[in-house]
């Protein structure tokens, strides 16, 4: 019984970090989708079938890849500090 109450400190840490990851890749899903969803109506707006999806769904994804990096060097930085 001993070793659960050590072993549980080590999993709910994981849990935590592993939380940071998948809220991550769930940003840069949703941007994505959002990106296509906003080049779609644009596409209905104007009549012009998959080239504002495609526009959507690149500057999308390439705003979740901006904000996917600029977190996990974020991450990293905070990371390396020393704990006080």
């Amino acid at each position: 019984m001993s070793s659960d109450k050590r072993n549980k400190p080590k999993v709910l840490s994981s849990y935590a970090e592993s939380s940071r990851y998948m809220g991550l890749g769930i940003h840069f899903a949703l941007s994505t989708l959002l990106g296509a969803a906003g080049g779609w109506w644009l596409d209905g707006h104007f009549s012009t079938l998959p080239l504002f999806v495609l526009i959507g769904m690149l500057l999308g994804a390439g705003a979740g890849f901006y904000h996917l990096y600029a977190k996990l060097v974020d991450m990293e930085k905070r990371d390396r500090e020393p704990r006080k």
